[in-house]
């Protein structure tokens, strides 16, 4: 960033006994930065650019998308990638609140999991068909098979999910 003409001289002023160095700055330069004043707490707020976009945990807006059982519970979805409503790549973070259990349900599509926090249960018929997924363990689901999932509390379970074909869901009755 050119900041213009900045010259130093020797302050002979009786106010610098220290002798200190003032700067004569021009009317460019103070324009310059009154903007760079007023630009640099709105870039450091959105952390984001064409290039890039950041969204810090404490900034993220959960959408509820299966209301809360009788305890309050709900799974919500953050998106990352896509729309929920619409076909084509989906990716998102789901979040179960601790202790959350799903309906059996399928979907029309394969879908990637990776845990990001907690300690999650993915199966088909049974919690004990293996050990709890813990941060960084992974699954994948092919589309129209009936599944369930159960979030371990107390503490809430983060996943990040890839649907490349488009999300769909459908819940069946778990007779």
């Amino acid at each position: 960033m050119n900041l213009g003409n900045v010259t130093r001289e020797r302050c002979t002023s009786p106010e610098c006994a220290s002798g200190s160095l003032p700067m004569k700055v021009s009317v460019a330069v103070l324009f310059q930065l009154f903007l760079v004043s007023i630009a640099l707490p709105l870039v450091s707020r959105a952390a984001a650019s064409p290039e890039q976009a950041i969204t810090y945990p404490e900034d993220i807006k959960w959408k509820t998308v299966v209301a809360p059982d009788t305890e309050g519970r709900a799974i919500s979805v953050f998106m990352l990638y896509g729309q929920l409503e619409q076909k084509g790549p989906t990716t998102f973070l789901m979040k179960y609140s601790g202790g959350r259990r799903a309906t059996p349900h399928l979907h029309s599509n394969d879908y990637y999991a990776v845990v990001v926090s907690g300690k999650f249960r993915h199966f088909l018929t049974s919690e004990s068909e293996s050990r709890p997924l813990t941060p960084g363990a992974t699954w994948s689901q092919k589309g129209n098979v009936v599944h369930d999932d159960y979030c371990e509390g107390p503490e809430d379970c983060i996943l990040d999910v890839f649907f490349p074909n488009g999300f769909d869901v459908k819940f069946v009755d778990p007779k």
